[in-house]
């Protein structure tokens, strides 16, 4: 079932949340506050950066920085920064803007753009640390502060697997700004799920449901949770009403399939791999279906779906399977040519040989029965049964024999 959780986990809505977190920079402006000759170079520098002269750009600033060292400007450093990150060079983005806070730490343009680019290399708990630092700037100064600073701290703080960190930004973002947005309770159930939190959790994504019962996507975060704790009829009840409120992916249906499967609701099972299956030839998942029908005791359905299987790609497997089920059916007499073509494509098919003996034997065909249980007798795995049931066959031969 952990193959399972993670098919599930790879559909889940955390990724929309993670992929969604904008990677645009703050621009460095020409505020009428700035002095004329900071407003120069930021006018020159971004008429540079707009032909893509990130280099002559750069020239400029670091001309401004040169020769008004004890002058500084966030939005110097911004612009200075952003020509790298433009440029994709995140290790150089991020010392530049690190030389901006050096000099003025209450930038908070500076800290959030210091935050974009640790997430860019994948530094989260530093890229949390610093959109957090940008909320708490705001907050200390007296002005509206940020909500999504916080949101974003707890994004990298979750994608940085720094669970404990994410719910606790998340648990303030939620009580300061009410009501709570339902993309910052996703991501905390998420966290909480992490954590292995079940009843926060569970209790999270019921305020979910209570917002949005028609969302299929919160009812797929509960059967998520229920996966993870192990409680896979409730993970399908769940999935069930998702799937009524929004038509999956034919790959959703096998998810529920090995769901039904593992709870042995094998009718279930199957009624799942046949929506997955759709239109399609897949022998894959035909071959799965006669398995699951065969599971429910539903012979004919396995028959019907094994059969498909061949005729996609015959194998000494496929026939042996079709047989086993024709046998369990009890018509011996096809069962028996299913196994006889198992063995034409692989003659050291000593499964085939054995049944192809008690069939024969069922049918009172001695001759073949002793054929095939002589060829079985040549395997170890069935030696001594086939040499138990080739005396038999023997003795009945013989006796046919002795009659007058």
């Amino acid at each position: 079932m952990m193959h399972l959780c993670r098919q599930i986990q790879l559909t889940c809505i955390i990724l929309a949340l993670i992929l969604g977190m904008s990677t645009s920079v703050v621009q460095g402006g020409q505020a009428d506050y700035l002095p004329r000759q900071v407003r120069n170079t930021l006018y020159y520098a971004q008429q540079a950066i707009k032909a893509k002269n990130y280099d002559q750009a750069r020239s400029t600033i670091n001309g401004y920085l040169t020769e008004k060292p004890d002058a500084p400007y966030a939005e110097v450093y911004l612009l200075l920064g952003n020509t790298w990150f433009y440029q994709e060079n995140y290790t150089a983005a991020q010392e530049s803007y690190q030389q901006g806070l050096a000099v003025i730490p209450a930038s908070v343009d500076l800290h959030r753009n210091y935050a974009l680019v640790c997430y860019q290399t994948g530094q989260f708990r530093l890229s949390g640390e610093h959109f957090v630092e940008a909320y708490n700037i705001q907050k200390k100064a007296g002005q509206p502060p940020d909500a999504d600073f916080l949101y974003r701290a707890a994004t990298a703080y979750y994608q940085g697997e720094h669970f404990p960190l994410a719910e606790i930004t998340l648990q303030q973002l939620t009580a300061n700004f009410a009501p709570p947005r339902q993309d910052w309770l996703i991501l905390l159930a998420y966290t909480q799920i992490s954590q292995k939190s079940w009843a926060a959790a569970e209790k999270t994504i019921e305020t979910l449901l209570i917002t949005a019962p028609q969302s299929a996507e919160y009812w797929e975060l509960l059967a998520h949770l229920n996966i993870n704790r192990n409680r896979y009829r409730d993970a399908a009840a769940a999935l069930e009403i998702a799937y009524q409120l929004k038509l999956p992916e034919p790959g959703d249906w096998k998810n529920l399939s090995d769901i039904y499967y593992y709870i042995n609701a094998p009718l279930k099972a199957a009624g799942c791999l046949e929506k997955a299956l759709g239109q399609k030839k897949c022998g894959d998942i035909t071959e799965q279906l006669a398995e699951t029908y065969a599971r429910a005791l539903r012979y004919d359905k396995a028959i019907e779906f094994i059969q498909k299987t061949i005729d996609l790609a015959p194998s000494p497997e496929h026939y042996l399977k079709k047989g086993i089920f024709l046998y369990h059916k009890m018509d011996t007499a096809r069962a028996m040519e299913a196994f006889q073509e198992a063995l034409e494509l692989d003659d050291k098919n000593s499964t085939a040989c054995i049944m192809l003996g008690l069939c024969a034997m069922d049918l009172k065909d001695w001759k073949e029965a002793e054929k095939a249980l002589k060829r079985a007798a040549g395997f170890e795995r069935y030696r001594s049964w086939a040499e138990g049931s080739l005396a038999i066959v023997e003795d009945l031969i013989k006796a046919e024999r002795n009659q007058p």
